[in-house]
């Protein structure tokens, strides 16, 4: 007998668990850029290349906010440096981001600026428990390039 009430349970579990014919799953898709929002602990260096000469980098540290865009790819990206503040807009593909609207930047040397062509790129990286975020730009003019490099981990 207790053997029948078990077979008959596990008969039924079997049953229930089969999924009906034409029958639809609710299934909420998940948006990768769950795991890239948060505040970021950042570091950077920026060089300057003046012709075939580099000057002496600096360097400096600072956060980055990273916050969803109404847009379903995009992300805001909220600096928050020693150098001030800004937010850029950058279009997410897979971990990887581009820059969108920002097009120039002031190149800044001896004291004259000058208006460097912008592009900047960067990435979200897994490392184990930590997600890390890294960000790459440069702007240029006939001789003049600035790179501005910076990595930085997420609180």
């Amino acid at each position: 007998m207790k053997r029948i009430a078990l077979f008959l349970l596990l008969l039924a579990g079997v049953a229930l668990s089969c999924k009906k014919s034409g029958g639809t799953d609710n299934v909420t898709p998940v948006d990768p850029r769950d795991r890239m929002v948060g505040s970021y602990t950042v570091g950077g260096q920026i060089s300057i290349t003046s012709g075939s000469r580099t000057l002496t980098p600096t360097s400096f540290s600072g956060t980055v906010g990273v916050t969803k865009s109404t847009q379903p790819t995009e992300l805001y990206l909220d600096f928050d440096l020693q150098s001030g503040k800004e937010r850029l807009t950058a279009s997410l593909k897979d971990s990887s981001f581009t820059v969108l609207d920002k097009k120039t930047e002031p190149i800044i040397l001896n004291g004259t600026s000058f208006v460097g062509q912008y592009t900047a790129t960067g990435q979200f990286l897994r490392e184990g428990k930590d997600q890390k975020f890294t960000f790459v730009s440069v702007s240029q003019d006939v001789d003049l390039k600035k790179l501005t490099a910076i990595t930085g981990t997420k609180k």
